[in-house]
């Protein structure tokens, strides 16, 4: 059992990705989280360290939260 939440897209019968609320939310939180992530990682290489450690765990809390959220929008 994967620990991850299935975040996999509804797609239509023809194939499409379904872009609803639920999936514009996660979207979102995945460009939020990306931003975060580029943000955390400069900090780090110019040597702060401890600051870009919480930026990158509140990132990673909040993206996981996007990714249970939209688990349950989905039913999964």
């Amino acid at each position: 059992m994967s620990l991850r939440p299935d975040t996999s897209p509804l797609r239509t019968s023809e194939g499409a990705i379904v872009m609803d609320t639920a999936q514009k939310r996660l979207d979102q939180a995945r460009k939020a989280h990306r931003r975060q992530y580029d943000r955390g990682y400069s900090l780090s290489e110019r040597g702060f360290d401890s600051v870009a450690q919480d930026l990158l765990d509140a990132a990673n809390a909040s993206l996981r939260e996007a990714e249970l959220e939209y688990a349950q929008a989905r039913g999964r």
